[in-house]
């Protein structure tokens, strides 16, 4: 608050003359003795240092999740894992009155990480698991299921599912038993 020059008594802040003993403010006075206005605060800078330290802590996250990623699929634990390469051909033979060979040529990788789906009689899938194939010759193996009766010049169907990633990599609906 103004304070009048001459009585030294509190004014009003726009009173152009004192209350008390008439003496003439001027603005400059007036002015003078306001109380300083509150500047406005400038934006928060994130200086270098933060910046440096959430850059790591993102980098490092990265890391991590790749490493996670690659200890997975060198353990075999699905998701990002690729099938085996190679052309993949099947066909089916009778073996007796109720069981079905099927042949496998492929181009080779781990018959363990393969599944194979093979329908039945009664139209359901039988699952075999590459585990219990045998290994005729290099690129060649064979697996023995029960299909039911008379199994010559039927057709089945056969999935072979690559099991780290679930990833079907053969399907067949029209494979004639010889």
């Amino acid at each position: 608050m103004p304070y009048c020059k001459k009585c030294g008594r509190e004014l009003e802040r726009d009173t152009k003359f004192c209350p008390h003993c008439g003496t003439r403010v001027s603005v400059k006075a007036l002015r003078a003795t306001e109380e300083p206005k509150a500047r406005p605060e400038a934006p928060h800078k994130i200086g270098k240092p933060v910046i440096a330290v959430i850059a790591s802590v993102a980098i490092a996250v990265v890391i991590i999740i790749i490493l996670a990623v690659y200890v997975r699929s060198e353990r075999g634990e699905g998701g990002g894992a690729a099938p085996p390469p190679g052309q993949i051909t099947i066909w089916a033979e009778a073996q007796g009155n109720q069981n079905v060979v099927i042949w496998i040529e492929h181009g080779g990788g781990a018959l363990n990480d393969l599944e194979l789906r093979a329908s039945n009689s009664s139209g359901e899938m039988v699952t075999i698991d590459g585990a219990e194939w045998t290994i005729v010759s290099s690129g060649l193996s064979s697996v023995t299921y029960v299909y039911g009766p008379n199994p010559q010049g039927k057709v089945i169907t056969v999935y072979i599912i690559y099991k780290p990633s679930h990833q079907k990599i053969f399907a067949s609906s029209s494979i004639v038993v010889r």
